[in-house]
């Protein structure tokens, strides 16, 4: 499974926005409050999809940088079950892939 982005709701969709709104209206913080917690179960949600039992095997490649740039990448990285990962360039992540999936 190939992730392009990380799962946050467009910030112009005129229910998340109105929620927003109410939120920060409250004192709370719509990013940790909201968009974070959603796209955390989100992305938890695509990952269940490939390992529904516990003998199933797959790749998931996450594309998008902010996982390892952003502050919150850990968050969505610790929401994961205990798995093998790889962090690199596109040479060192296929060989890690291959390595995986075929021995």
């Amino acid at each position: 499974m190939i992730l392009c982005r990380l799962p946050f709701r467009s910030p112009s969709d005129p229910v998340f926005e109105a929620r927003c709104e109410a939120l920060e209206n409250r004192g709370g913080n719509a990013f940790m409050d909201l968009s974070l917690p959603e796209a955390v179960m989100k992305f938890k949600q695509g990952f269940g999809r490939l390992m529904r039992r516990s003998s199933d095997h797959g790749v998931v490649v996450v594309l998008d940088g902010r996982l390892l740039r952003k502050r919150y990448g850990g968050i969505f990285l610790k929401s994961l079950p205990e798995t093998k990962t790889c962090f690199g360039n596109l040479e060192t992540i296929l060989k890690s892939m291959e390595n995986f999936l075929y021995c």
